[in-house]
């Protein structure tokens, strides 16, 4: 997903998540997209994943609404 505006909008689970992006803290060398890529470990070392992606993005969300 590229973020082109300072807002937007995310679905999870069913649910709408809205994210504000502060200008302010964005520095100019920021990354605009970081994309990970896994295939290197898959094959080098025989790396997988163990937590799903949508389980992670969901512990994540769950520890900052608490955390805030």
């Amino acid at each position: 997903m590229i973020i082109t505006k300072t807002q937007f909008r995310m679905s999870f689970f069913g649910g709408r998540t809205e994210i504000k992006l502060d200008s302010k803290l964005l520095r100019q060398t920021d990354e605009k997209i970081i994309v990970g890529d896994v295939t290197k470990l898959k094959k080098d070392i025989g790396w997988h994943q163990k937590i799903p992606m949508n389980q992670t993005t969901e512990d994540m969300l769950y520890y900052w609404r608490v955390a805030l």
